[in-house]
């Protein structure tokens, strides 16, 4: 199941470029303009069964700074997360905190000359530095992603808000005392 959550979100990543004939280097370079996409999910999100399946790491952190890049063929962005300070709540392999943590979600803003190129995911979560975070990560093998988007959550005075824009199973825990949400993930992820 956790496999099939990865590849669904991979796979709308793959027919945004595959729907794409140039590179956006290549758009912006022949309308010598900026550009921009928005991708627009019209299908429902995970359940938090599956949301849970996927998950590797129940991390908490601070967005430390945000980095976008092309993808390898370049009809694509993806963004990278670090995470300043980062605590691992949860790991399913029992390792101990990495000295750092960062993680990806598709989508974000790249300079290509003197103009960008976005792309932006309509339930892909906005998330500012500074902000303290709680997220459900995927293991890839090379990266973490957060879990199919809803495994983002902003922590503001000690009360969880999803930040996903997606309606689904995450958003009932919007005003949960940080502690009882950590608390009620390590338990479910525990009996995984």
């Amino acid at each position: 199941m956790a496999n099939a959550l990865f590849w669904s979100i991979a796979l709308v990543f793959a027919v945004v470029s595959v729907g794409q004939a140039q590179t956006l280097a290549d758009r912006v370079t022949k309308q010598q303009t900026s550009i921009g996409f928005k991708v627009i999910e019209e299908v429902g999100g995970p359940t938090l069964e599956e949301m849970l399946e996927a998950t590797d790491m129940l991390v908490r952190g601070r967005m430390r700074q945000a980095m976008s890049y092309l993808t390898e063929d370049g009809r694509n962005i993806y963004t990278v997360y670090e995470l300043l300070d980062p605590r691992t709540l949860f790991s399913k392999d029992g390792q101990p905190t990495p000295a750092s943590i960062s993680f990806m979600q598709p989508g974000g803003r790249v300079s290509i000359g003197v103009f960008t190129a976005s792309v932006s995911y309509s339930s892909v979560a906005k998330i500012r530095e500074g902000t303290d975070l709680i997220l459900l990560l995927h293991n890839s093998g090379r990266q973490y992603w957060a879990v199919a988007t809803g495994g983002v959550f902003a922590v503001e005075k000690d009360v969880v808000l999803p930040l996903s824009p997606f309606e689904g199973p995450h958003k009932k825990y919007a005003g949960t005392r940080s502690d009882e949400f950590v608390a009620h993930f390590v338990n479910e992820l525990s009996r995984k």
